[in-house]
């Protein structure tokens, strides 16, 4: 896939893949006091619409292509539900390292977008999924489209 991002332009990455980046969004956005992840997904969804998002058609080619792979992988398993993608990006859920999600009924995962040449503090990621510009200029997309898929389908296992 054709991505028109360098690397190391996180947020030229976040505006190609989603269509926003931090700098661009209203920062009341992130002003949302300390919240849980639970809270923060919640406002996102909540405040979704005022970005011009429709969480059933992503803008951008890059998450269009994962959603219809996520998509088309949940049909074959035969789940009902409606799959759903939001984006965080710039708001309180960006602040806990969170950029994007999928939402599919009451399960979802979390994805961080890398753009590439940044060094992660202590190499901690709080999303279940990473997202990188060469994931998806190496067509790795859809083996993490299917990834994604699989945890939606399978509810994490308790201990």
């Amino acid at each position: 896939m054709n991505v028109k991002s360098p690397p190391g332009d996180g947020y030229g990455w976040e505006k190609v893949s989603c269509g926003c980046s931090y700098v661009t969004v209203d920062p009341k956005h992130r002003r949302q006091g300390r919240m849980n992840i639970h809270d923060a997904i919640r406002y996102v969804i909540r405040v979704q619409h005022l970005f011009g998002f429709d969480p059933t058609r992503p803008r951008n080619k890059p998450m269009r292509s994962i959603y219809n792979r996520i998509q088309s992988r949940l049909r074959l398993a035969g789940c009902k539900e409606k799959l759903e993608f939001f984006v965080g990006i710039g708001t309180c859920l960006d602040c806990l390292g969170v950029d994007v999600f999928f939402r599919c009924g009451k399960r979802f995962v979390t994805a961080d977008l890398y753009a590439g040449l940044r060094k992660r503090k202590g190499g901690k990621v709080r999303a279940d999924i990473v997202l990188s510009r060469s994931d998806f200029i190496t067509n790795k997309h859809y083996q993490i489209g299917d990834r994604i898929a699989q945890m939606l389908l399978c509810p994490p296992t308790e201990v």
